[in-house]
């Protein structure tokens, strides 16, 4: 999907992207005290990345963006694409209309977790005329550049490919 700069997630698009916006990835870790002051660190890896924001939309077209989001919600995993990071596989996990006292201003909040059920890479997929290849590499796992270098027949990521194109994975 191109965006113009803007966030999305599924097909829905910000038409303003958030006011604050927040990323946090980390990593689990579990310490073991043991006698003599000395201490082990486990890392057991990393957890999910959560972005998490608040903004707000304007006028008839911010009305129908924020249920056009709240409708993706309900879609369950899909690609957030955030402009100054690129795609994230990700469920919307909370979307929350706020109280304005503006005329024509929806206020919102949102969070988003990485979700952790990718699903299983197939060598090819055909393009449905909608997805482009920044959406297509987030949801198999994949680096943009490397399937930019399988399919040179793709000249933009974030163009939509069209209905029935062939991308190897």
């Amino acid at each position: 999907m191109n965006t113009g700069g803007k966030m999305s997630f599924h097909q829905a698009l910000f038409p303003q992207n958030p006011r604050e916006l927040t990323i946090f990835s980390g990593r689990r870790c579990a310490r073991t005290d043991v006698p003599g002051g000395e201490a082990f660190v486990e890392d057991a890896g990393k957890t999910p990345t959560v972005v998490s924001g608040e903004g707000e939309f304007f006028g008839e077209e911010g009305l129908r963006a924020f249920y056009a989001l709240q409708e993706a919600q309900g879609q369950g995993a899909g690609i957030l694409y955030i402009p100054s990071r690129g795609p994230l596989r990700a469920v919307l996990e909370e979307w929350e209309l706020m109280a304005s006292d503006k005329a024509g201003v929806i206020s919102y909040r949102f969070r988003f977790v990485e979700a952790s059920d990718e699903e299983e890479a197939p060598p090819a997929v055909l393009g449905d005329g909608r997805s482009c290849l920044w959406e297509i590499a987030g949801r198999y796992g994949r680096d943009v550049g490397e399937l930019l270098r399988k399919n040179p027949q793709v000249s933009r990521p974030d163009a939509a490919l069209p209905g029935g194109r062939r991308v190897l994975l």
